[in-house]
């Protein structure tokens, strides 16, 4: 009888133990995916900001030289031209 309960007690450790086990690996894989999806964000953020400072550059550039500037969005079109070109 004693070695009976010894024996259910050692069996439901080893389950705890695997138990544990498995919550702590899911949450080391939960933590790691969540890092790489924010790294990955963090480089997409930073690349489409470089675009938006590179149009915005390559528009003053060609304003700053007293020509028109055709800018598009969507079905829109306006002309830009630097105030200091208008006499």
């Amino acid at each position: 009888m004693a070695r009976k309960k010894v024996s259910i007690w050692v069996f439901a450790v080893v389950i705890l133990a695997i138990l544990l086990l498995c919550c702590v690996v899911y949450i080391c894989v939960a933590k790691y995916k969540q890092e790489r999806n924010d790294a990955l964000f963090s480089s997409f953020q930073s690349g489409a900001q470089y675009g938006y400072e590179s149009a915005v550059k390559q528009i003053m550039q060609s304003a700053s030289n007293c020509q028109k500037t055709n800018v598009y969005v969507g079905n829109v079109t306006i002309q830009l031209i630097d105030v200091s070109c208008v006499k």
